[in-house]
């Protein structure tokens, strides 16, 4: 991977270990066109919004509304509102104008979540091959490159946080 920002992930894994909420992993770098994330561990519905948080602030910082997330070394949830849970929030934070192509295990993923993210308005889709969710992710776009840093929506977390004040 080149670009590898390991210190994103050590900093995750601070403040997840601080709250007691250490389940999964988050490590991003810089592709073409692209930020290639690589989650592993146990998903719960509090570890997913963390590693979804961190992606997008990543995406941001870097310019970036496509998001290759390279899922194959999670763990299956203990229930499925855990992957409701994980659908809305990937809505919520990563909903326009990001795109997601996440490559996953077909015996952790059975797509509910991925359904439940489409139907809040979420660009994303669930592969188990890497080359066909790259190559999904990125049609359309030309030769990959960065994106105009203009066209992100501000974050919906820090926009709810700003008006409750």
């Amino acid at each position: 991977m080149v670009g590898l920002k390991w210190d994103q992930s050590c900093n995750l894994r601070q403040a997840m270990e601080k709250e007691g909420t250490m389940s999964m992993e988050l490590s991003c770098g810089q592709e073409p066109g692209y930020l290639m994330a690589k989650i592993s561990g146990q998903w719960t519905a509090e570890s997913a919004k963390q590693v979804l948080e961190a992606m997008r602030s990543e995406a941001v910082a870097r310019s970036l509304i496509h998001i290759l997330i390279d899922a194959r070394e999670v763990e299956k949830p203990k229930s499925e509102m855990t992957r409701f849970d994980t659908g809305e929030y990937v809505a919520k934070v990563l909903g326009f104008p990001f795109k997601l192509a996440v490559v996953g295990k077909p015996e952790v993923y059975n797509r509910f979540g991925e359904t439940v993210a489409v139907n809040r308005g979420a660009c994303i889709k669930v592969f188990f091959q890497q080359e066909e969710a790259l190559q999904w992710l990125l049609a359309g776009t030309g030769k990959p490159g960065p994106e105009d840093p203009r066209d992100i929506a501000p974050d919906p977390v820090e926009t709810h946080a700003a008006s409750a004040r």
